[in-house]
């Protein structure tokens, strides 16, 4: 189950829907070296996640700007996060 914030309804199948076509997307955005697809997909990630994930994935996508190479190899460690996969564990 997505890690979503209070605000959504992890129950919401449009919610976690939407979640996995963000991370599906931000999948592609890496491996086309798009970027800025990726700063924009981070930042919708951040208003379905609650803290600290919400701050971290804002964050990406500021890096997305300065330092490409380093914002995709933090989209691989936030997505286990934003998935649910690593949700026992602090971004």
């Amino acid at each position: 189950m997505p890690n979503v914030s209070a605000a959504f309804d992890p129950e919401d199948s449009d919610t976690v829907r939407t979640i996995g076509q963000l991370c599906f997307s931000g999948d592609w955005a890496c491996a086309n070296g798009d970027v800025d697809t990726l700063a924009s997909i981070a930042s919708r990630l951040a208003s379905f996640t609650a803290e600290p994930l919400h701050c971290e994935l804002a964050r990406l996508a500021e890096l997305c700007g300065r330092d490409p190479i380093r914002a995709i190899s933090e989209w691989m460690r936030l997505k286990g996060h934003v998935l649910g996969n690593g949700a026992n564990r602090p971004p």
